[in-house]
């Protein structure tokens, strides 16, 4: 089972990753909506691979027949690892290849929304949502440490990125969150 999970959770994860670092870097020429179209896409297409594992498995190792307890545990097992991938490929984008991607893809959605007449309070609630990114970084980074750490200190002992640590301090900064 661990070779069939390792070879289609890494196929799937390679697809998957392959994709975000081929197409992330032209995102201002193929578009928000396009890239978001292509991603999930792409998702799908990776996706594909826990039905061919779980039919490996079946065929190569269970002897033609599969249990739905088995199928399920190497389905996300196979998911878990391709999940890893992605989730690897996107620290790496958003620590060094594109760190002002999310800023840019707030400012397109709310440019979005200006655009197709939204009123300043369908606005907020946009950035309302995005904000919410900001929220999920608090839980990571306490305000706490914040407060009374040094940065050295919370780079050297948590291991949390440089990038991250700024992000989180001007947000303590702006909103004294």
């Amino acid at each position: 089972m661990q070779r069939i999970v390792l070879t289609y959770g890494l196929i799937a994860g390679a697809i998957v990753s392959a994709m975000m670092l081929l197409t992330l870097p032209f995102m201002e020429v193929i578009g928000f909506d396009r890239g978001v179209v292509i991603g999930y896409s792409t998702i799908v297409i990776a996706f594909l691979a826990i039905y061919l594992g779980i039919r490996a498995y079946r065929d190569k190792v269970a002897g033609g027949r599969i249990g739905f307890g088995r199928g399920l545990a190497v389905g996300l097992l196979i998911t878990a690892l391709a999940s890893f991938c992605y989730l690897a490929s996107w620290q790496l984008v958003y620590h060094r290849v594109a760190p002002d991607f999310l800023d840019k893809y707030a400012a397109y959605t709310v440019d979005k929304d200006r655009r197709a007449g939204a009123t300043e309070a369908e606005i907020a609630v946009t950035r309302k949502e995005m904000e919410a990114d900001a929220f999920a970084l608090c839980a990571l980074i306490p305000r706490a440490w914040i407060e009374t750490r040094s940065d050295q200190e919370i780079l050297e002992d948590e291991g949390v990125s440089l990038e991250m640590l700024r992000t989180r301090a001007e947000i303590f900064a702006k909103f004294g969150i």
